[in-house]
């Protein structure tokens, strides 16, 4: 008997909670840290939401490689686009669409003992979601894949590079992680 009363108890609570978040929780505006392209690469980002559902991105960040050499070398990069979610607040799952400005590319390639480090800059579509937790759901996971729409002249740059004797450097693969995907953390306020 005992345990259908707490059970009782247990979803009244839950009920009324839950209808709390739901008058609570219409927050305008986000900060975050992460990685990928509404980054800056790997750094933070600010979200500002003008109309429900639809928000203003800048992020501002630092994108680094090493050489051949081990030295590192080191940008400023930014990132600034519209996030569209398909959900509202207080829901835990949140999928969007966005579309940022930012680095999509990067190339690295050397020659002897010489090394050219480019970051291309152009539009790309990002495919993602938010799963928001927390107290009025105020925190949020940000994951997404980055469509490039342009590669910024990677390409045409990477081709004249190789004809003038330069070869793809080691650990780029890896770096693409970095343009493609991203990760970060967001605080709703």
């Amino acid at each position: 008997m005992i345990d259908k009363r707490l059970m009782l108890l247990a979803l009244s609570f839950f009920s009324v909670a839950t209808d709390s978040i739901a008058d609570h929780n219409n927050y305008s505006a986000s900060i975050g840290a992460g990685f990928g392209l509404p980054y800056g690469v790997i750094g933070a980002k600010i979200d500002y939401s003008p109309i429900k559902n639809l928000y203003l991105s800048l992020g501002i960040g630092v994108a680094s490689s090493s050489t051949k050499s081990n030295a590192s070398k080191n940008s400023t990069e930014y990132a600034a686009g519209l996030q569209y979610y398909f959900r509202a607040q207080d829901k835990v799952w949140r999928p969007r669409v966005s579309i940022f400005y930012g680095v999509v590319e990067f190339l690295d390639v050397y020659r002897d003992d010489d090394e050219v480090h480019e970051l291309f800059y152009g539009s790309a579509i990002e495919l993602g979601s938010s799963i928001q937790f927390g107290y009025n759901r105020q925190h949020g996971v940000d994951v997404g894949v980055i469509i490039p729409l342009t590669d910024g002249g990677k390409d045409a740059r990477e081709k004249e590079l190789i004809e003038q004797g330069y070869s793809e450097c080691c650990g780029a693969d890896i770096g693409e992680v970095f343009y493609h995907f991203a990760v970060g953390y967001r605080l709703n306020f």
